[in-house]
């Protein structure tokens, strides 16, 4: 079984986005049941990595649970997107690592023009997954046929096809479909709007406890009220107006409002994340400098009090604590 996952976006540093993707693929796989010695290390690839796992791993567990595993794991890390290919054959490994043609698929999947496509169109996916056609048809079921689109694999070979799809999320219509008519549109925003409030909400009750535990953080102002008065405007408006075509782009700004309001919510979470991430690191390269420090020097126990005590003060002060540490670290460098 081969699963193969990139980075569409990684809203930040690439090195940490690559160290919380292997953490999330291989919860997700703990959340499939799928047997901690079945895991192995991932072969990297420049956007991300690849799993080979056992034939004895089911289709079914990485196309649901897997999956729903890390959707759910995405949504708790603002900003980070993942496009993954599942597909399943023999991989055989040469002086460069693993090799095959079945290898060579999940690859060419994961990097599908339609799929990059559509999760760049998607204002709310985390994730877009393609499959195989045979893992497709193994897997029947498994997903819904309605919230999938078959599309060719690349546009040289039309014959060879993938399955793509948005878990949680309607794909975007494809060049050329009609668009949605004017009161669908209106639905799918009131919709969009609701979930929005909803990460809206749980961000600013996130941005009240980086506030409690950081100085300088960023804030979350209500845009959901003045996007939900944009919205009845529009619906009143809709449902009185003679010339409804001249609404449509109306309804077109009100979408893009949207997405940048969640961009901007992302963007903010993403910060809180950072904030705690940060501090965590500073704290573990203290203790780390800690055990290499030369007892019985007093400017040493003193700088280390003080870097200590930045780290563990509330609000805290990320700028001041990373430079307290730095002092420590140069007197320690110093003495030894």
């Amino acid at each position: 079984m081969i699963v193969v996952v990139d980075i569409e976006d990684s809203g930040g540093d690439p090195g940490a986005a690559r160290a919380a993707l292997r953490r999330i693929v291989r919860a997700a796989l703990t959340a499939a049941h799928v047997p901690a010695g079945d895991v192995p290390e991932p072969e990297n690839r420049a956007a991300g990595g690849i799993w080979v796992l056992p034939d004895t791993v089911p289709k079914a567990a990485l196309t649901g649970p897997f999956v729903a595993g890390l959707q759910e794991r995405l949504r708790e890390r603002a900003g980070l997107r993942l496009r993954v290919s599942l597909h399943a054959g023999e991989v055989t490994r040469d002086g460069r690592g693993r090799a095959g043609g079945a290898l060579d698929i999940a690859c060419r999947l994961v990097e599908a023009r339609p799929l990059r496509a559509a999760l760049r169109a998607s204002g709310r996916a985390v994730l877009a997954l393609a499959v195989s056609r045979e893992w497709y048809d193994a897997v029947a079921g498994c997903i819904d046929p309605a919230a999938c689109r078959q599309v060719p694999l690349t546009a040289e070979e039309p014959d060879e096809v993938a399955w793509i799809h948005l878990p949680g999320e309607d794909l975007p219509p494809e060049p050329g479909e009609p668009v949605p008519p004017g009161e669908e549109r209106l639905r799918r925003v009131a919709a969009r709007l609701d979930e929005f409030e909803t990460v809206e909400v749980a961000a600013r009750g996130h941005r009240e406890h980086a506030a409690a535990c950081f100085t300088r953080v960023p804030d979350v102002p209500d845009r959901a009220t003045a996007l939900w008065s944009a919205l009845e405007d529009l619906t009143d408006r809709w449902e009185s107006a003679a010339d409804r075509a001249a609404l449509e782009s109306g309804v077109h700004d009100l979408e893009r409002a949207a997405e940048r309001a969640l961009q901007q919510v992302q963007q903010a979470e993403r910060q809180f994340g950072e904030l705690l991430d940060e501090r965590a690191e500073l704290r573990g390269r203290l203790a780390v400098l800690h055990d290499a420090d030369v007892a019985g020097d007093p400017t040493l126990a003193e700088l280390y009090r003080r870097a200590r005590e930045s780290l563990w003060r509330a609000p805290c002060d990320l700028p001041a604590a990373r430079a307290a540490v730095e002092r420590y670290a140069r007197r320690l460098r110093g003495v030894r």
